[in-house]
């Protein structure tokens, strides 16, 4: 499965861009790899939760990791968790303007800095 066979690719790059420890699989494969229940299948594509820390991801530094992630042979979807619960997409970040959409606990909201949760409207 091209989704499991990326893993390794993936920590090779988030160890490269100090995200090491920061990162983790989602989705299909997350599951299956905690409960080695097997539901990847070949079409599955591969989620990743990264957790930055604190400090915010700049736009070149977002967009410089989906290009190497969309070099993979796999699909990868990355969800960057935010402060408060809240989450983005790496897509919708390595745009590199405002306003993200970022999915908080109270729905998907639009706001001009992601670390800060501003909300632009609603």
């Amino acid at each position: 499965m091209a989704a499991l066979a990326a893993l390794a690719a993936v920590e090779t790059l988030m160890r490269s861009r100090g995200l090491a420890a920061s990162w983790g699989p989602a989705g299909s494969v997350g599951f299956e790899l905690a409960s080695g229940c097997e539901t990847a299948t070949p079409a599955s594509d591969l989620d990743l939760i990264v957790l930055p820390g604190g400090a915010p991801m700049p736009g070149g530094d977002a967009r410089a990791l989906a290009a190497e992630l969309a070099a993979l042979p796999a699909r990868v979807d990355v969800l960057i968790e935010l402060p408060c619960g809240s989450a983005l997409a790496l897509a919708e970040l390595s745009r590199g303007r405002a306003p993200y959409l970022v999915r908080t606990p109270h729905g998907a909201r639009r706001v001009a800095d992601p670390w800060s949760g501003a909300a632009t409207d609603r």
